[in-house]
């Protein structure tokens, strides 16, 4: 993946609608809770059918939500990148939501979420898989759902579909929250403090959302995984207006280490506090605490996220998700 491809391709945001494809009426609901192996069972409850499975670990529920990324009007067409096609099905048809409960998760009138976002060629179980996103947001600690929706599945796009919209990401909090309320895992939820990370083309739709998202004063922390090709200006504005806490994590030698530099410009231009380090395999992550954390990883690409289990120890760190 290089700036060029990355970038141009995706770089300029869809101009803000209220575009909104499905009716909460027609939401489709099926929650799986993973067990690796163990057979589903189904149930019902008043947020539709359910199909459990247990977890060692925790939980997965898989909904289908109207505001989810896709399917998208910006996509019903299909996408073509270079001399590929990628047509609407399967590739922007899924609007399938992730949420891991990790066991022993206490349930409060605020709810914690942590967004991950996957970049491209790539879907929500390659995801958790190659990242072991499961598995480091159980041992990190924190009290809350990690929620991971499909972006373009198996293509090389950036796009965010719905969330690219005015008030898009503030939709998707609203009708997920209704969605887990319904199925009886909270009582009268409301949105706590959230947190967006993401991984490679994942910036474009982090950056959309803190620029029109909605829900801005919830949004209290971002992680950046190797995903700083463009928007620096976003990102910066993001952090310029008060931001908790900002991470960014990127391979030494990749093109995310010069969106990296631009970035810290753009903020040390606004005097803005930051630090630089390393990301060492041993990371002792309560040092590094800076309100904006730029890493220098020595791993690759897909490294950046789990090698060092960075995912788990940044969350493990947060000043803000309670433990």
């Amino acid at each position: 993946m290089t700036r060029s491809a990355e970038a141009e391709e995706n770089k300029l945001p869809m101009k803000p609608g209220s575009f909104r494809p499905l009716a909460w009426a027609a939401l489709l609901l099926a929650v799986f809770l993973w067990a690796g192996g163990d057979g589903l069972s189904a149930s019902q409850g008043s947020a539709g059918n359910i199909a459990v499975q247990k977890a060692s670990r925790g939980q997965v529920l898989k909904l289908e939500l109207p505001s989810a990324p896709f399917p998208h009007r910006g996509r019903q067409d299909g996408y073509r990148y270079g001399d590929a096609y990628y047509p609407p099905d399967p590739h922007y048809s899924d609007s399938s939501v992730h949420v891991f409960v990790p066991a022993g998760f206490r349930a409060r009138e605020a709810v914690d979420l942590v967004f991950f976002f996957h970049g491209w060629n790539s879907s929500i179980a390659e995801a958790e898989r190659d990242f072991h996103l499961y598995r480091q947001f159980s041992e990190s600690g924190v009290n809350a759902l990690l929620v991971v929706p499909e972006l373009a599945r198996d293509a090389p796009d950036s796009f965010g579909g719905n969330l690219e919209e005015s008030g898009g990401f503030a939709r998707l909090v609203d009708d997920l929250l209704e969605a887990l309320r319904g199925y009886g895992l909270l009582a009268r939820p409301k949105p706590g403090r959230l947190v967006l990370a993401g991984h490679s083309g994942a910036y474009r739709v982090i950056a959309q959302v803190l620029d029109h998202g909605g829900l801005k004063e919830h949004i209290g922390e971002v992680y950046l995984f190797d995903a700083l090709y463009d928007l620096e200006n976003l990102f910066a504005d993001w952090i310029k207006r008060g931001a908790r806490r900002f991470v960014s994590v990127h391979a030494a030698g990749s093109e995310t280490s010069a969106g990296a530099e631009r970035l810290i410009s753009l903020l040390q231009a606004s005097a803005v506090p930051l630090a630089v380090a390393r990301d060492e395999p041993a990371q002792d992550w309560r040092r590094l605490r800076s309100r904006v954390l730029f890493l220098q990883s020595p791993y690759d690409h897909y490294g950046v996220v789990s090698a060092g289990e960075q995912f788990r120890g940044i969350l493990s760190s947060s000043p803000a998700l309670v433990h």
